[in-house]
Order: structure tokens, then sequence, then C-alpha cells
């Protein structure tokens, strides 16, 4: 079999969804966004977290696999895409490989995590990976 970039990702990402339980627990236990220091998050106020986070999670609940939803506060002239990269759905495990794209007017970032839905119905994420 050639192992190309996408395969190897998504071996990367199957293998991954095996160690979610303990990788989740340990980013949940955190419980807060700093690994986005650095980039445009870093500089939202109130408002911005808030579309921030709604657009994230509404696009983990409707969302289908290759989607992406923009976000905007023209207040700020803060933006933002979510693109649904993979889904894992099955028994042990409901999780959604996300591509998230923040913008500000000095800068932009593009991160990949994984989000991982809680038995309680919450979305926790899974691990942080800066691109």
């Amino acid at each position: 079999m050639k192992v190309t970039k996408h395969t190897l990702a998504a071996t990367i990402f199957s293998a991954t969804i095996l160690l979610v339980p303990n990788i989740c627990n340990a980013i949940a236990n955190i419980g807060t966004w700093s690994f986005l220091q650095g980039t445009p998050a870093e500089t939202f106020n109130k408002q911005d977290w808030s579309i921030f986070q709604n657009a994230i999670f509404d696009t983990l609940d409707t969302a289908q696999d290759n989607d992406t939803k923009s976000w905007e506060n023209p207040a700020t002239k803060t933006s933002g895409e979510i693109k649904v990269l993979r889904s894992v759905n099955n028994s042990a495990h409901n999780c959604r490989l996300l591509n998230i794209a923040t913008h500000n007017p000095e800068s932009s970032n593009d991160m990949e995590l994984i989000f991982c839905k809680q038995p309680n119905g919450k979305w926790k994420i899974a691990t942080p990976k800066l691109k």
C-alpha cells in the first residue's frame, strides 16, 4: 500500500481515537483554552469568545464532514472558519476532527483539534495541536 499524507493522517487520527479516553480526561481537567496563546484568539474580547465558542459547538452538533462554517464579529473585525475534517462515531467514541482558523486585523492562525462528546452531552477538546 502506498503511504500518502492523507492515509498517514487518517491512520494517526484513528490511532489517536483509541487513546481518546485518557487524553480527554487529561485535557478536560485543564478546563481552559490556554493553548490559544500567541494566536488571534489571544486578543478576543468577551463577545468574540462567545461568538467563537458558539460557532465551534454549533459546528460540532450540526455540520457534516467537509462542511465549513464561518463566524465574525464586525465590531472587532475578528472572524474565523471551522471545518469538520473527519468524524468517528461508534459505540465507544463520538469524536470530530476540526480545522479551526481564527483571524484578527493583525494575524491569522490555523489549528486542528479533536473534540469528543462526553456522556453528559458536552464536547471536550481531546488534542490541542497548532499547525
